[in-house]
């Protein structure tokens, strides 16, 4: 039996991924979402707790994973990918990084400065903890779940956390997408991370998949995004 096991992004708790779980239950497999210790400051240590976290929860498992990060998330599973149980990497519109990188340094890359794509940096903001960052809650709905009805944008939008302000500055320890096999899902109306970025990062994936999607089709289209991790 397979179990995907989904790490959010940052800002965002298990509640962002359960109709992605429910499409993957309908087609027979196990579902877990998971939340991070950095999100509101759990654990202020950052990736180190989160990755801690991730490999507990798989601790308990005794099926072969599938292991899905959304944006952030995805430095997160490079590293906790490492797990025995891992057998596949799933990066959804995710950072992919190797050794020494980081989500801001990927971001802060020549090819995103020129690209004039949308970024989620205006979107960001100090938090009033010097320790956490924020979403203007303003310009969340347009970034993050563009292609989402108004309702489901406000009920998104009330149920985001602050998170720890270190976790985009620290790069993972190991990088299992090397010796493990990797999908990546671009999302080709992303307003958060450039799909430029994103095709760049999928070169280094075993698969690709790309979706006519904004930066959160766990929402927008969970049917379509099981059917094609599945498929």
């Amino acid at each position: 039996m397979t179990t995907f096991v989904t790490v959010p992004g940052a800002w965002h708790g298990a509640w962002a991924v359960e109709s992605f779980n429910d499409a993957l239950r309908g087609l027979g497999y196990k579902a877990l979402g998971l939340t991070m210790p950095s999100l509101a400051g759990v654990d202020r240590r950052g990736i180190p707790a989160d990755v801690q976290a991730v490999s507990r929860a798989l601790d308990s498992l005794s099926d072969d994973v599938v292991l899905v990060g959304h944006s952030y998330a995805g430095v997160v599973i490079t590293q906790a990918g490492m797990h025995p149980s891992v057998r596949r990497l799933v990066y959804l519109a995710a950072f992919m990084p190797d050794l020494g990188q980081t989500a801001s340094s990927l971001m802060s890359g020549e090819g995103v400065r020129n690209s004039g794509e949308a970024t989620l940096q205006p979107v960001m903001r100090r938090s009033v903890d010097p320790d956490m960052v924020e979403l203007n809650p303003d310009l969340a709905g347009a970034a993050l779940y563009g292609d989402c009805p108004a309702s489901e944008q406000a009920a998104a939008i009330s149920q985001l956390k602050p998170h720890v302000r270190a976790v985009f500055g620290q790069a993972p320890q190991m990088v299992a997408w090397k010796t493990k096999p990797s999908t990546f899902v671009i999302c080709n109306q992303d307003r958060a991370i450039p799909p430029s970025l994103q095709r760049e990062m999928a070169q280094r994936a075993t698969t690709r998949v790309e979706l006519k999607s904004g930066h959160s089709p766990f929402m927008s289209m969970p049917g379509t995004l099981a059917d094609a991790l599945v498929g």
